[in-house]
């Protein structure tokens, strides 16, 4: 995963977890939830850090769930390291220099935060596990296989997913008791998972994780062209169109050249994609 990914997996997380009492399962994953909610914190003293008093500063950090002794002796140091801001503190006043999307993108900016905090590989098989339940409805075995090549254990593997299940943040469907189940990403998929799940498990391995990356690629980057991936056959897109895993637009020039764009079948509801506006609203 690279950077933005990593951002956006966590947001989707704290999103998601934002609200949730603290538990045994959400202490899994308390790396990303805490890495997301002082990000929330910065994102809301956006350009305006160095002009609040002490108690608005600490007033937003309340409304986020940071109390004041945790602002002063983790919060800020974190984003200190992370490079989102600069501070000092005085008495009862802290001097606030942010710049939250200024020297670095956003979502850097969250996945810097992330990792200055120093995420379990427990974590980090859970956010891949969301970038790919995100990127595809996939059968168990082949979601865990994808964990698989990426390094993870079996142990790592079940303890991410059961933590993620827990909390609703990937769901599992199951058609019949004598069929696997699907993992995916409710937010993206809905509920129209099942075709889509069989169509990409009848592909060979090398095709199914081509059709996974580029669904990924889609998400990133909205109406990609096609000519990124020319290495894969046009009637295996031609497939994935009609079972509703991507959507296609060709455009045709006047000289009638011809480029097609590839477009997500469905819009993340309720969680950000690519925006850095309002990203945590």
């Amino acid at each position: 995963m690279n950077d933005s990914q990593i951002g956006r997996a966590v947001i989707r997380l704290y999103q998601h977890a934002r609200t949730f009492p603290v538990s045994l399962i959400t202490a899994v994953l308390g790396t990303t939830i805490k890495a997301g909610r002082y990000m929330d914190f910065a994102e809301r003293i956006r350009r305006r850090g160095s002009e609040l008093s002490y108690n608005q500063v600490t007033t937003f950090a309340r409304v986020v769930g940071i109390d004041e002794s945790e602002l002063r002796l983790a919060t800020l140091p974190t984003l200190k390291r992370a490079g989102v801001l600069d501070y000092s503190i005085t008495g009862r006043q802290i001097l606030i220099d942010e710049y939250v999307g200024v020297s670095a993108t956003l979502l850097k900016q969250v996945a810097s935060t992330w990792e200055v905090l120093r995420p379990s590989v427990t974590e980090r098989c859970a956010l891949e596990s969301i970038e790919l339940a995100t990127a595809a409805p996939l059968y168990e075995t082949d979601h865990y296989a994808a964990l698989e090549v990426m390094g993870f254990s079996d142990e790592t593997r079940i303890e991410a997913l059961t933590a993620l299940q827990a909390i609703g943040m990937v769901q599992r469907i199951q058609q019949s008791s004598s069929m696997e189940s699907i993992i995916y990403n409710v937010y993206v998929w809905g509920n129209g998972v099942v075709p889509i799940a069989r169509f990409l498990a009848s592909l060979p391995t090398n095709e199914r994780e081509l059709l996974t990356s580029i669904s990924a690629s889609v998400i990133e980057q909205p109406g990609i062209s096609m000519l990124q991936f020319h290495s894969i056959d046009t009637r295996v897109i031609s497939s994935a169109r009609k079972v509703g895993f991507l959507d296609t637009t060709r455009v045709v020039t006047r000289a009638g050249k011809v480029t097609t764009f590839a477009f997500s079948p469905t819009l993340e509801r309720g969680l950000p994609i690519t925006s850095t506006e309002g990203i945590f609203a």
